[in-house]
């Protein structure tokens, strides 16, 4: 496979995320390049480069990290929390006279 264009994507994403760092978008912003270092991570994986595969993996995490706590999960939040009530706990222990 050809990595070039991997990396050539990667790298619109991370423009992409800088531009809206420097309009404040902090939350989208991560978002990007949480995209970004993940398409980096491949390319750097069809490579052999193990330890830049590595790095982008916390870089990723980190991205994440920040877009999750600052708001940019609400949304998943919610669903997650709409989908949880949906399940009901089944108690599923053995009858009392059970055989031994």
């Amino acid at each position: 496979m050809n990595t070039y264009l991997l990396y050539v994507a990667s790298g619109v994403l991370s423009g992409i995320g800088l531009l809206l760092f420097a309009r404040r978008r902090l939350e989208t912003g991560c978002a990007v390049f949480a995209v970004a270092t993940v398409v980096n991570g491949i390319a750097q994986g069809y490579e052999g480069d193990t330890g830049m595969v590595a790095l982008n993996a916390a870089s990723f995490a980190v991205f994440v990290v920040v877009w999750w706590i600052g708001g940019g999960g609400d949304r998943t939040r919610r669903r997650l929390r709409r989908t949880a009530r949906a399940f009901r706990g089944v108690r599923r222990t053995a009858p009392a006279g059970g055989a031994a």
